[in-house]
């Protein structure tokens, strides 16, 4: 029988990396909706635009398969929309499900204080009949039940960051040279610009981008992520690399 996952995650890049590991365990990208399990047809969107908005994306999650998974990865569009999304639930045959899952960066926090925080959100916000899973919950780890659920806070559920984090581990092994000369580059970035336009987590999101464009010129960041070699057999060994693999191996199995 095949099981059923239902991830969310802040953006795009995340999306990919997740997707990355998915590829890992030979679960593939769905791009046809003909390919698409039944069991999710009413969370694709079946009208353009949605909600009357010509600019905004569409809420489709990407679909991820193989004869034992059915994953759905569901784009937030940031941390405040992870509760909106979580909502597109009530429109699964919410029993079925294996696994749930919420993905979000620490940013300037530490990890427990965004898990403690995000729980606390969920259980205001959400409707009653998930409270359960959220009452249980436990930081850093996954608790099981019917569904299973976790939080997974990047870049490794315990320090201050992000994904990119998480990446440029990867990068440090696969693209050493690459690396060397991106923090050159970054190091020279005028004062007036990192004064004016950076957040304090900024330097490893500019970091990740220049090395991005230079494996993929003129490409969106995520299709670097799907495409290189961030995340792979290298890299999987690294610190927040393997303790999110540690985490999917838990919450799959």
């Amino acid at each position: 029988m095949k099981k059923y996952f239902y991830f969310i995650v802040e953006g795009v890049h995340d999306s990919a990396a997740l997707g990355r590991y998915l590829k890992r365990k030979n679960i593939s990208l769905i791009r046809k909706i003909e390919q698409v399990d039944l069991f999710w047809e009413r969370i694709i969107p079946k009208s353009f635009p949605f909600n009357g908005d010509l600019l905004k994306r569409m809420p489709v999650p990407m679909f991820y398969s193989n004869e034992q998974y059915s994953i759905a990865i569901q784009t937030a569009g940031g941390d405040s929309g992870i509760v909106k999304a979580f909502d597109s639930l009530l429109n699964l045959d919410y029993e079925q499900l294996s696994g749930v899952a919420l993905f979000c960066d620490a940013d300037t926090k530490p990890a427990e204080q965004c898990f403690n925080n995000l729980i606390s959100r969920m259980l205001n916000e959400v409707d009653e009949e998930y409270h359960s899973i959220f009452k249980e919950a436990v930081f850093g780890e996954v608790t099981f039940g019917s569904p299973s659920f976790g939080v997974y806070i990047f870049p490794n559920n315990e320090c201050e960051g992000t994904l990119e984090n998480l990446l440029l581990e990867g990068g440090e092994i696969v693209y050493s040279d690459l690396m060397a000369s991106a923090k050159e580059y970054v190091k020279r970035i005028s004062l007036d610009y990192r004064q004016k336009h950076w957040s304090i987590s900024s330097e490893p999101k500019v970091l990740f981008g220049v090395m991005a464009n230079a494996l993929k010129p003129g490409k969106a960041n995520q299709v670097s992520i799907q495409d290189n070699q961030w995340i792979s057999e290298e890299t999987i060994t690294t610190n927040s690399q393997s303790r999110l693999n540690d985490f999917l191996e838990k919450l799959l199995n």
